[in-house]
């Protein structure tokens, strides 16, 4: 291999390994702030009984979980409340 060629393919090398770290770099990043958020949204279940203290779902969580809505929250507060008791169903 000429001299320029072996030159241009170590610095190939370097800039993937600079690739790999940089990459690395941002998943920690991303997994930092994805951990914040899901401390957010344990605190917020657990308020809403929705888990108990070692974050295992309790029924109004799984109900929260199977329900498909804009605000899953919302409207498992309003079937634990009894809002849809008087409902005819028709």
């Amino acid at each position: 291999m000429p001299r320029a060629s072996q030159d241009l393919f170590d610095h190939k090398n370097e800039l993937k390994i600079e690739i790999k770290v940089l990459e690395s770099s941002i998943r920690e990043a991303s997994e930092m702030i994805m951990q914040t958020d899901l401390v957010s949204m344990k605190r917020v279940m657990r308020r809403l009984d929705m888990c108990d203290k070692n974050d295992v779902p309790t029924l109004k969580g799984k109900v929260a979980c199977g329900i498909s809505t804009t605000n899953e929250i919302v409207l498992t507060e309003m079937i634990f409340a009894g809002e849809f008791t008087d409902l005819n169903p028709n």
